[in-house]
Protein backbone atom coordinates (compact mmCIF):
# COMPACT_ATOMS: atom_id res chain seq x y z
CA UNK A 1 0.00 0.00 0.00
CA UNK A 2 1.53 3.38 -0.72
CA UNK A 3 1.58 5.54 2.05
CA UNK A 4 0.21 9.36 1.52
CA UNK A 5 2.24 11.90 3.05
CA UNK A 6 0.40 15.36 4.36
CA UNK A 7 2.24 18.35 3.28
CA UNK A 8 1.12 21.29 5.25
CA UNK A 9 1.87 23.63 2.56
CA UNK A 10 -0.45 22.64 0.30
CA UNK A 11 -3.08 21.76 2.05
CA UNK A 12 -3.60 24.64 5.10
CA UNK A 13 -5.10 27.56 3.98
CA UNK A 14 -4.12 30.84 6.29
CA UNK A 15 -6.54 33.53 7.13
CA UNK A 16 -3.26 35.44 7.88
CA UNK A 17 0.36 34.55 6.32
CA UNK A 18 3.41 32.73 8.05
CA UNK A 19 5.02 35.72 7.18
CA UNK A 20 2.49 38.45 8.31
CA UNK A 21 2.43 36.46 11.81
CA UNK A 22 6.66 37.17 12.27
CA UNK A 23 6.19 40.39 11.49
CA UNK A 24 3.15 40.93 14.05
CA UNK A 25 5.24 38.62 17.28
CA UNK A 26 7.89 41.43 16.95
CA UNK A 27 5.61 43.95 16.91
CA UNK A 28 2.95 43.30 19.42
CA UNK A 29 3.70 43.27 23.25
CA UNK A 30 2.36 42.22 26.60
CA UNK A 31 2.61 44.74 29.23
CA UNK A 32 3.16 43.73 33.40
CA UNK A 33 3.06 45.67 36.62
CA UNK A 34 4.93 45.44 39.25
CA UNK A 35 4.03 41.67 40.06
CA UNK A 36 5.34 40.97 37.08
CA UNK A 37 1.16 40.03 36.05
CA UNK A 38 -0.35 40.87 32.59
CA UNK A 39 -2.58 43.50 32.77
CA UNK A 40 -2.83 44.56 28.70
CA UNK A 41 -1.83 44.88 24.93
CA UNK A 42 0.03 47.25 23.37
CA UNK A 43 1.66 48.01 19.94
CA UNK A 44 4.89 49.50 18.10
CA UNK A 45 3.63 51.71 15.24
CA UNK A 46 7.07 53.22 14.33
CA UNK A 47 10.47 52.43 14.93
CA UNK A 48 10.35 53.89 18.72
CA UNK A 49 6.37 54.75 19.65
CA UNK A 50 4.13 51.99 20.66
CA UNK A 51 0.45 52.34 21.66
CA UNK A 52 -2.01 50.61 24.17
CA UNK A 53 -5.54 51.78 25.85
CA UNK A 54 -5.12 53.97 28.59
CA UNK A 55 -7.11 51.63 31.04
CA UNK A 56 -4.09 49.58 30.95
CA UNK A 57 -2.23 52.03 32.86
CA UNK A 58 -2.59 53.24 36.63
CA UNK A 59 -3.29 56.57 37.54
CA UNK A 60 0.17 56.72 38.87
CA UNK A 61 1.77 56.35 35.26
CA UNK A 62 1.64 59.60 34.70
CA UNK A 63 3.17 61.51 31.38
CA UNK A 64 7.30 60.31 31.88
CA UNK A 65 6.94 57.61 34.24
CA UNK A 66 8.13 53.79 33.33
CA UNK A 67 6.05 50.70 31.37
CA UNK A 68 7.55 47.64 31.12
CA UNK A 69 6.63 45.38 28.55
CA UNK A 70 7.34 42.00 27.15
CA UNK A 71 7.30 40.13 23.83
CA UNK A 72 7.71 36.75 25.35
CA UNK A 73 8.29 34.48 22.38
CA UNK A 74 11.09 36.73 21.25
CA UNK A 75 12.48 36.42 25.19
CA UNK A 76 12.69 40.28 25.11
CA UNK A 77 11.51 43.00 27.70
CA UNK A 78 11.68 46.63 27.25
CA UNK A 79 11.24 49.40 29.99
CA UNK A 80 9.33 52.08 28.01
CA UNK A 81 8.36 55.96 28.79
CA UNK A 82 5.01 57.27 29.10
CA UNK A 83 4.91 59.66 26.60
CA UNK A 84 1.06 61.26 26.25
CA UNK A 85 -2.01 59.72 27.78
CA UNK A 86 -5.64 60.79 26.57
CA UNK A 87 -8.43 59.54 28.83
CA UNK A 88 -10.96 60.77 27.08
CA UNK A 89 -10.18 58.68 23.95
CA UNK A 90 -8.63 55.91 26.27
CA UNK A 91 -5.04 55.51 24.25
CA UNK A 92 -1.64 56.00 25.83
CA UNK A 93 1.57 56.95 23.57
CA UNK A 94 4.70 54.95 24.69
CA UNK A 95 8.23 55.88 23.82
CA UNK A 96 11.13 53.32 23.51
CA UNK A 97 14.87 54.74 23.56
CA UNK A 98 15.85 52.23 21.02
CA UNK A 99 14.16 51.29 17.49
CA UNK A 100 12.21 48.71 17.52
CA UNK A 101 10.40 46.45 14.66
CA UNK A 102 6.90 48.18 14.31
CA UNK A 103 3.60 47.34 12.36
CA UNK A 104 3.08 49.87 9.07
CA UNK A 105 0.04 51.78 9.76
CA UNK A 106 -3.01 51.55 7.79
CA UNK A 107 -3.73 55.42 5.66
CA UNK A 108 -6.45 54.81 3.54
CA UNK A 109 -9.82 55.99 4.05
CA UNK A 110 -11.67 54.44 6.90
CA UNK A 111 -14.53 53.74 4.72
CA UNK A 112 -12.61 51.31 2.70
CA UNK A 113 -12.59 48.73 6.06
CA UNK A 114 -16.41 48.37 6.56
CA UNK A 115 -17.00 44.87 6.04
CA UNK A 116 -13.36 44.29 5.59
CA UNK A 117 -11.89 40.61 7.21
CA UNK A 118 -9.08 42.12 9.77
CA UNK A 119 -7.33 39.98 12.17
CA UNK A 120 -6.71 40.55 15.95
CA UNK A 121 -3.38 39.93 17.61
CA UNK A 122 -3.09 39.91 21.07
CA UNK A 123 -2.23 37.45 24.41
CA UNK A 124 -5.26 35.31 26.01
CA UNK A 125 -4.05 37.28 29.34
CA UNK A 126 -7.99 36.46 30.82
CA UNK A 127 -7.65 32.57 30.69
CA UNK A 128 -3.99 32.42 31.65
CA UNK A 129 -5.52 31.69 35.77
CA UNK A 130 -7.69 28.76 34.14
CA UNK A 131 -5.39 27.24 31.17
CA UNK A 132 -1.82 27.87 31.97
CA UNK A 133 -0.44 26.20 29.26
CA UNK A 134 -1.63 29.14 26.98
CA UNK A 135 0.64 31.72 28.86
CA UNK A 136 2.26 34.69 27.52
CA UNK A 137 1.07 33.31 23.74
CA UNK A 138 0.32 35.96 21.33
CA UNK A 139 -2.90 34.58 19.45
CA UNK A 140 -4.75 35.77 15.81
CA UNK A 141 -7.94 36.17 16.01
CA UNK A 142 -10.29 36.34 12.85
CA UNK A 143 -12.43 39.59 13.54
CA UNK A 144 -15.64 41.09 11.19
CA UNK A 145 -15.87 44.61 10.54
CA UNK A 146 -19.64 46.09 11.32
CA UNK A 147 -19.30 49.77 10.70
CA UNK A 148 -17.24 53.00 11.52
CA UNK A 149 -18.63 55.97 14.31
CA UNK A 150 -19.97 59.27 12.82
CA UNK A 151 -16.40 61.14 13.07
CA UNK A 152 -14.58 57.71 11.68
CA UNK A 153 -12.44 57.34 15.16
CA UNK A 154 -13.69 54.33 15.97
CA UNK A 155 -14.75 50.75 14.95
CA UNK A 156 -17.29 48.42 15.67
CA UNK A 157 -16.46 44.98 14.94
CA UNK A 158 -17.34 41.23 15.88
CA UNK A 159 -14.59 39.07 17.65
CA UNK A 160 -13.64 36.47 20.33
CA UNK A 161 -12.11 38.44 22.71
CA UNK A 162 -10.84 37.66 26.53
CA UNK A 163 -10.20 39.97 29.75
CA UNK A 164 -6.52 41.72 29.34
CA UNK A 165 -7.05 41.93 25.29
CA UNK A 166 -7.67 46.33 25.61
CA UNK A 167 -4.50 47.20 23.41
CA UNK A 168 -4.54 44.17 21.05
CA UNK A 169 -3.61 45.06 17.95
CA UNK A 170 -6.73 45.25 14.98
CA UNK A 171 -4.74 44.55 11.82
CA UNK A 172 -5.19 43.52 8.01
CA UNK A 173 -4.36 40.17 6.68
CA UNK A 174 -1.00 41.54 5.53
CA UNK A 175 -0.10 42.77 8.96
CA UNK A 176 -0.94 46.56 8.57
CA UNK A 177 -1.86 48.12 11.96
CA UNK A 178 -6.30 49.36 11.58
CA UNK A 179 -5.99 50.44 15.64
CA UNK A 180 -6.48 49.23 18.84
CA UNK A 181 -8.92 46.63 20.67
CA UNK A 182 -10.26 48.81 23.90
CA UNK A 183 -13.51 47.06 24.81
CA UNK A 184 -16.08 44.19 24.57
CA UNK A 185 -19.86 45.26 24.13
CA UNK A 186 -20.92 43.49 27.63
CA UNK A 187 -17.93 45.51 29.45
CA UNK A 188 -19.33 49.23 28.04
CA UNK A 189 -23.05 48.56 28.85
CA UNK A 190 -21.47 47.91 32.22
CA UNK A 191 -19.26 50.99 32.19
CA UNK A 192 -21.67 53.07 30.86
CA UNK A 193 -23.95 53.02 33.21
CA UNK A 194 -21.17 54.21 36.02
CA UNK A 195 -18.46 56.51 33.88
CA UNK A 196 -19.61 59.21 32.02
CA UNK A 197 -16.33 59.39 30.54
CA UNK A 198 -17.06 56.45 28.48
CA UNK A 199 -20.77 57.37 27.94
CA UNK A 200 -19.30 60.63 26.00
CA UNK A 201 -16.89 58.54 24.10
CA UNK A 202 -19.59 56.58 22.79
CA UNK A 203 -21.68 59.55 21.86
CA UNK A 204 -19.44 59.28 18.38
CA UNK A 205 -20.54 55.93 17.54
CA UNK A 206 -23.19 54.89 15.03
CA UNK A 207 -26.94 54.68 17.16
CA UNK A 208 -26.82 51.19 15.98
CA UNK A 209 -23.92 50.22 18.32
CA UNK A 210 -25.47 52.14 21.19
CA UNK A 211 -29.03 49.77 20.70
CA UNK A 212 -26.66 46.79 20.77
CA UNK A 213 -24.88 47.71 23.80
CA UNK A 214 -28.11 49.22 25.89
CA UNK A 215 -29.87 45.34 24.69
CA UNK A 216 -26.89 44.03 26.61
CA UNK A 217 -26.17 41.62 23.69
CA UNK A 218 -22.41 40.37 23.84
CA UNK A 219 -21.65 40.13 19.95
CA UNK A 220 -19.46 42.82 19.06
CA UNK A 221 -16.06 45.14 20.15
CA UNK A 222 -15.07 48.80 19.68
CA UNK A 223 -11.42 49.89 18.37
CA UNK A 224 -9.60 53.16 18.15
CA UNK A 225 -8.28 53.56 14.47
CA UNK A 226 -4.98 54.21 13.93
CA UNK A 227 -5.39 57.43 12.18
CA UNK A 228 -6.20 59.06 16.12
CA UNK A 229 -3.37 57.87 17.72
CA UNK A 230 -0.55 57.87 14.65
CA UNK A 231 -0.89 61.33 13.29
Amino acid sequence: MQRVVCSAGGRISYFISPQAQNLVRAAVFYIIDQDRNGVGVGVFFSKSKAVTADHNLTASQVVGTKVVMQIPELHEELTMTVSARDTEMDYAILQSSTDHAYLPVYDDPPEQLVGADLVLAGYCIGIEEYAPMFSRRLGFTKADTITLSNHNNHLFFRCTTFAGDSGAALILMDGCLVGIHQEAVNALRERLQHAKLVKDMLSEVELSIDAVVNRGVAQGCCALLSSVFAK
